[in-house]
This record gives structure tokens, C-alpha cells and sequence, in this order.
């Protein structure tokens, strides 16, 4: 095997390495974005469901207005717009619960992970750092012998 082959080996090698250190990086970042992606679907996930909230009871609205003008007893719609109304209150709170929880527990994943990414990170740095080191000094050495030849 001559000079340049074994240097094409190690250039091979280093760049794999190098590529495999960029995809654990890009991994890293990607573990710190996620929680504020959530985060961010679960605040959208809350406001689209306020509005869906609102145009149904106004859409149920509507249809009682409607129903309460064809009919001659107007108690009746009364109670069921009453009725509607409280289960409708009812279920936005128990939603608001829910969400709050949500982003409560959301912001407790994300503290833990903050402090598990950073050691993650620190561990993976240090890896690849050795590696290019053990990898440089073994290429240094098969050089070396190729030149005592």
C-alpha cells in the first residue's frame, strides 16, 4: 500500500468522522428546538380551539334564535341556550385546564432537558474531540512508519 493510499484512507475516514460529528451536533440542536416547537403547537392548538369555541356558539346561537322565532314558548329555547352555554363553559375551562397543565409540564421537560443537552452536548465535544485526536496521532504514526521505510 503506498503513501497516498494510506493518506486517502485516513482523509476517508476523517471525513466520515467529521460528517458523523456534524449529524450529532444537528441532533443536539434539534433535542433543544423541540420543546419550543411544542410549545408553539400547543399554543396554536389552544387559540384554535377558542375560535372554534366562539363560532359554535354563535352558530348555535343562530340556530336558536331561529328555532325560538318559529316557536310560540320561548322558555324552552331559554333553558337549552342556558344549558348549551354551560356545557360549553364547562368544557373551555376543563381545555384551559388541560393546556395549562400541558405547558406546565412542558416547561418542566424543557428545564430538565436544558441541563441533560448541555451535559449531552459537553459528552459529544468531547468524544469527537478524543477521536480526531486518537485519529490524527494514529495517522501521524502509520506516517511515520511509512517514512522510516
Amino acid at each position: 500500500m503506498t503513501n497516498t493510499a494510506i493518506q486517502q484512507l485516513f482523509e476517508a475516514q476523517r471525513t466520515v468522522l467529521e460528517q458523523t460529528h456534524s449529524v450529532a451536533r444537528l441532533t443536539v440542536d434539534m433535542r433543544q428546538v423541540a420543546p419550543q416547537t411544542t410549545a408553539a403547537f400547543i399554543e396554536a392548538l389552544e387559540e384554535t380551539t377558542e375560535r372554534n369555541d366562539e363560532a359554535t356558539r354563535e352558530i348555535v346561537g343562530v340556530y336558536l334564535d331561529a328555532l325560538g322565532e318559529t316557536l310560540t314558548d320561548d322558555s324552552d329555547i331559554d333553558s337549552v341556550r342556558e344549558a348549551f352555554e354551560t356545557a360549553l363553559d364547562n368544557a373551555a375551562d376543563a381545555r384551559s385546564e388541560q393546556f395549562d397543565r400541558a405547558e406546565e409540564a412542558l416547561n418542566q421537560i424543557e428545564s430538565m432537558d436544558e441541563e441533560f443537552a448541555e451535559a449531552h452536548e459537553e459528552a459529544v465535544e468531547k468524544s469527537f474531540e478524543a477521536f480526531y485526536d486518537g485519529h490524527t496521532s494514529l495517522q501521524d504514526a502509520v506516517e511515520e512508519l511509512n517514512n522510516e521505510e
